[in-house]
């Protein structure tokens, strides 16, 4: 940064000088006051005095920036602002080192200020390498030309199918009662939102996910239901609880369907029109996306703010247009924001820097490659982060929660090490080698490049076969819904070979059919010569590397990557199943007859067809989490631990029974409660069930590897008034059932315990 002042003795300078320094003793005055060592007359001065002087000293040193500037001067303008602030900053920074008690204006200033500082030089640092980083072979047309060059009839597809993503996402909206919604209804969104208005940004920090986005858009349900801890121990069907649900998730639905388009925009950049709209019907089409936006839930919008960050990326990589980098950045901020888990593409990311040079056909040299790869990986990161602490108020006073999102995330922690010892090589070499190390492996790899992807996609055809097949063959290896229903205790049963192989499981039978088919041969199309070298080829590469390092991640943190915990990756392979159609259907179209009179229609009715026969699914799907593709056996189920689908059918069978109001219920759903109109009990409390007698016992299959674990400790310890509610769940003779979208296996069962 350039000195904001030229010459010393210029009266402006001078004034300006006087006035940066008297807000400067008004800040540190007004900081000192919470001194422990401060005069007691000091201390007893009135709050009022220091907050009139500290708005009115500021307002008079920004005007006196603006007076003696030059109005044309933005530049200078900034520089001087920053400069003049700096005593004020210091004396506030001081006053946050020594004294705890500091107030938090004092410490949001000064984080305000480093990160207006960060901007600017992120600012003159991108300026100064624009030519490098944003290099578009093609001009961007502006959105009316993007519009007008879709066509009528894709822009008419787009609508139709984020509509019916919309419509299947709102059907029975307010009549599920979700597991772990309750915490967020009642504890975190108010809690986020009061604090907003208490102005007391600490307290924005309401969990550990941070699930600030979950917040921000469902929050918007207190504007019909102000108070929601009203309704927690409210109960019943005629209570009205299905609105009070409604209310809360119906804007994760329409924030979701908003952004939707967003994953056809970006693919349209990267592949095409006809590839991206194969690629997005099969997105928009997803059960287990659609299921899980109609929860209160991070993992709500995790699915959707992750992959858009990634595909943004991969956008930037084809374009060369710094727009889709600040994109990326934006969306993987918001990611960040619902989700630690999401830093996962801080990682891939980095990698992807030489992915690009191995697997992109160019002449650049690899210096200028990585001096721009890395440039943009900054502002990308800068913009992340920028976004995260912006939307995070608890930032404000803490900037170290950036870290818990980062390098501290739980999700992070056990290869943050690698990551920061990989990243302080490259750089290490560049500045002290000129980068020969990294060419070297570079160049040995690039000249390998042809090799590398058809290892890559013979290793996800063998994986992908490895999970079909074992599955197919009835678990006879290993037992995927086994390992999968304790999720987080797997290390103490399964090997790593076994719980990578496991990851996958949800996802390859958590997908439609089409998705299943052209993602298991995405490698035979990307591997094409003609598509090997381009944009979609690789983007699918990409993809099926995320994913790969993805279930490596689970592996190494030693989580079953149940169907909730792996939802962002759904997209990804609905979009590399899409290309991958797309593809197919243009080596079709390129075979046929030019003058064959329905050619141009194929395009048309592939989109048809799976437009009919996800809505044909999706309508024969009444609880979409919990979809399994019919390409799996009945004896098992995709969604083992599951969010509690069937509690509102069984609380609505037991209130159809005869004095519902004076029926003692047990059920291991605690969802069940919210819609019973009469007395439920749910968990384990031994001691106190034993002078109850139940009527009925709700039992689920999501929940039988927890009741059986929590009897058999009980009688462990020779509890004498254990309940073998474990033995329900074998017992065929169920007062009432439901199959979870058909599946014998996956079911919610009413007896009569008289």
């Amino acid at each position: 940064m350039n000195h904001p002042f030229k010459a010393s003795n210029r009266p402006e300078t001078v004034a300006l000088s006087v006035l940066s320094v008297l807000f400067g003793i008004i800040a540190t005055a007004f900081v000192a006051r919470h001194f422990e060592f401060a005069p007691y007359w000091f201390a007893t001065l009135p709050r009022t005095w220091f907050v009139g002087a500290l708005p009115v000293s500021l307002i008079a040193l920004l005007a006196g920036v603006f007076f003696f500037t030059p109005f044309s001067n933005v530049h200078e303008w900034i520089s001087k602002i920053l400069f003049v602030l700096l005593p004020g900053i210091l004396g506030c920074a001081f006053g946050w080192i020594i004294e705890d008690g500091v107030p938090d204006t004092a410490r949001i200033a000064v984080t305000f200020y480093v990160l207006a500082i960060a901007t600017y030089c992120a600012y003159r640092l991108v300026k100064r390498n624009y030519g490098l980083l944003h290099q578009p072979e093609v001009k961007e047309a502006g959105l009316v030309v993007w519009f007008r060059r879709q066509g009528l009839l894709r822009i008419v597809a787009v609508i139709v199918l984020t509509g019916t993503f919309a419509g299947f996402a709102l059907r029975d909206l307010g009549r599920a009662a979700v597991v772990d919604e309750a915490l967020w209804l009642y504890g975190r969104i108010p809690k986020y939102w009061n604090a907003i208005a208490g102005l007391e940004p600490r307290k924005t920090n309401i969990s550990d996910k941070p699930g600030i986005t979950v917040a921000l858009a469902s929050g918007v349900g207190m504007l019909k239901e102000p108070n929601p801890l009203v309704w927690k121990s409210l109960r019943g069907d005629d209570q009205g609880i299905d609105r009070f649900f409604l209310w809360f998730r119906l804007p994760i639905v329409i924030v979701a369907a908003l952004f939707l388009p967003l994953f056809y925009f970006l693919l349209e950049r990267i592949a095409g029109k006809s590839r991206a709209m194969t690629a997005y019907a099969l997105i928009a089409l997803s059960p287990v996306t659609i299921g899980m936006t109609k929860i209160i839930n991070p993992d709500s919008f995790l699915w959707l703010f992750a992959p858009l960050s990634l595909f943004a990326y991969f956008a930037y990589f084809k374009r060369k247009h710094v727009g889709y980098l600040l994109i990326s950045g934006f969306f993987l901020g918001l990611a960040l924001l619902t989700k630690y888990v999401a830093n996962i593409l801080f990682v891939f990311m980095l990698a992807s820097v030489f992915f690009e040079y191995v697997f992109h056909r160019h002449d650049e040299d690899f210096l200028v490659h990585l001096r721009r790869s890395l440039l943009g990986y900054a502002l990308w990161t800068f913009t992340a982060l920028s976004t995260f602490f912006l939307l995070f108020p608890a930032t404000w006073v803490k900037p170290t929660k950036i870290l818990d999102a980062t390098l501290f995330s739980q999700a992070f922690e056990k290869v943050s090490y690698l990551f920061l010892l990989l990243f302080a090589i490259i750089i290490l070499d560049n500045l002290l080698n000129k980068s020969r190390f990294s060419r070297s492996v570079m160049t040995f790899f690039r000249e390998k490049f042809r090799v590398i992807s058809w290892i890559i996609g013979i290793f996800w055809m063998a994986y992908f076969a490895t999970v079909a097949i074992n599955t197919w063959l009835g678990m006879r290896f290993i037992d995927y819904p086994a390992i999968l229903a304790a999720p987080k205790t797997v290390i103490t049963f399964a090997n790593f070979p076994g719980l990578y192989t496991t990851n996958a499981y949800p996802l390859l039978f958590g997908i439609t059919p089409v998705v299943f088919l052209f993602l298991f041969l995405s490698p035979l199309l990307f591997l094409r010569r003609a598509e090997i070298n381009s944009a979609t080829g690789k983007t699918s590469l990409y993809g099926i590397l995320f994913i790969l390092l993805y279930y490596l991640g689970t592996t190494i943190n030693n989580v079953g990557a149940i169907t909730r915990y792996q939802v962002m990756l759904f997209p990804i392979a609905a979009a590399i199943a899409g290309l991958s159609l797309g593809s197919a259907v243009r080596i079709v179209k390129n075979r046929i007859d030019a003058g064959f009179r329905f050619r141009p229609l194929l395009e048309p009715i592939i989109i048809t067809l799976i437009f009919v026969s996800g809505a044909w699914t999706l309508s024969r799907t009444p609880f979409p989490l919990s979809y399994s593709s019919p390409l799996l056996s009945d004896k098992y189920a995709v969604d083992v631990k599951d969010m509690g689908p069937g509690s509102y059918e069984a609380a609505t069978y037991l209130n159809s029974l005869p004095n519902a109001k004076n029926l003692l219920v047990w059920t291991d759903k605690s969802g069940v409660c919210k819609f019973f109109n009469g007395r439920c009990k749910s968990g384990y409390d031994w001691e106190n069930y034993r002078d109850l007698s139940f009527d009925y016992i709700v039992v689920s299959s999501g929940r039988e590897s927890r009741t059986g674990k929590r009897v058999g400790t009980a009688i462990s310890d020779d509890r004498s008034d254990t309940i073998r509610l474990d033995r329900y769940y074998d017992r065929s003779d169920p007062l009432w059932q439901i199959l979870i979208n058909g599946r014998p296996t996956h079911f919610v069962k009413i007896f009569s315990s008289r």
